[in-house]
């Protein structure tokens, strides 16, 4: 019986979509409003009515956020093994470039900072990244703001919240098997 009636909410749902809706968009937040699926225009803070059957609205916030980069395991360029991990802070400059032109925004974000974070990592010997010392961030921040740009993205700051030197050990040969541990050096 219900599945028979079930094209009553699908008739409601579609004269729904023609009724103006209200959007209240917060003063730490912006937005698009696709108009018509193609015409993109961008929307401050304030009230703003749309007509959800042509217009489809996304809205983000744009004021300050951390993303904190999970540590990597990462070989130098004098091949010394090492764990590094940071923060980026960052606001959404452009609205647009941000939810229009990335898919998933937050995910490529962190991708492109991790990339750059193992940029700076496996470009540098192990010696010249404890001698930059304080510098390391501000090199980390020139290339993740650099990295970043196109992606409507304004970096305040990236910096280390992880570096040390770390030894890895793969428990699992290439054959698939266990290495036993009598094989393994101190």
């Amino acid at each position: 019986m219900e599945a028979a009636l079930g094209w009553i909410g699908e008739l409601i749902g579609w004269f729904a979509a023609w009724i103006p809706r209200l959007e209240i968009i917060l003063a730490t937040e912006r937005g698009v409003k696709f108009v018509r699926g193609k015409k993109v225009v961008q929307i401050g803070p304030g009230l703003r009515w749309y007509w959800p059957a042509m217009t489809e609205i996304k809205i983000c916030h744009v004021n300050r956020q951390a993303l904190l980069l999970d540590p990597l395991t990462l070989t130098t360029k004098d091949q010394k093994s090492v764990i590094a991990g940071g923060i980026v802070v960052y606001t959404i400059d452009d609205v647009e470039k941000y939810l229009v032109e990335n898919y998933d925004a937050d995910e490529a974000i962190e991708d492109v900072a991790s990339s750059t974070l193992k940029e700076a990592i496996t470009t540098h010997s192990f010696e010249d990244l404890c001698e930059i010392g304080p510098d390391l961030d501000k090199l980390l921040t020139r290339l993740v703001r650099s990295s970043l740009r196109s992606y409507g993205v304004k970096v305040e700051y990236a910096r280390m919240r992880d570096f040390a030197a770390t030894r890895v050990i793969s428990l699992v040969g290439s054959s698939g098997n266990a290495i036993p541990l009598s094989e393994i050096d101190d």
